[in-house]
């Protein structure tokens, strides 16, 4: 997960509205926590994962301030459900950016759960290592931790549509947390 996000950032960074100056330590210091991870125990793998992906959504935020899009605390927003009922998609979001992030991780839940159906695979494939029962995972763990990598294509698809003007934070809306 944490290379995984090292090389989204590198990609985010690469996109030509990101400005390098400002990306270039977020980069330094996802190598410098890299290196801290391969040395550390098992016990700092969530530790470390979670400072790079911290790393992360700063360089993720870092050219949607230039197209003065309103970006949250993804931590308090996030929300994930299991299919969207309507054709419009309902995700909870404190910003016009969570949204869609949301929208997307809930269609790409859905559809590799679809897969595993049609595969004869369990539905709940049980826990992973970042999504454990006991943070709530209600049996997906598993297929969380399997996605995230995902997510990050996700979520890079969004950002350029985003910066070529294809959506806006018009094309989204925040009402009551959703």
């Amino acid at each position: 997960m944490a290379r995984s996000a090292i090389n989204a950032t590198e990609r985010i960074a690469a996109l030509p509205q990101t400005p390098e100056a400002e990306t270039q330590p977020l980069k330094r210091e996802q190598r410098r926590l890299s290196g801290r991870l391969e040395k550390s125990g098992p016990n700092g793998f969530l530790t470390y994962e979670a400072r790079i992906m911290i790393q992360y959504w700063r360089c993720f935020n870092l050219p949607l301030r230039r197209v003065f899009e309103r970006f949250g605390p993804r931590k308090r927003s996030r929300f994930v459900r299991e299919s969207v009922t309507a054709a419009s998609g309902r995700a909870r979001g404190y910003s016009a950016v969570d949204a869609p992030i949301n929208y997307l991780h809930q269609r790409r839940l859905f559809k590799c759960r679809q897969v595993n159906l049609q595969l004869g695979l369990e539905y709940n494939p049980g826990e992973g290592f970042l999504h454990r029962r006991r943070w709530n995972s209600d049996g997906l763990g598993l297929l969380l931790d399997l996605i995230d990598p995902l997510k990050f294509a996700d979520r890079e698809k969004l950002l350029v549509a985003t910066l070529s003007s294809k959506v806006n934070w018009r094309d989204f809306y925040s009402w009551r947390d959703f």
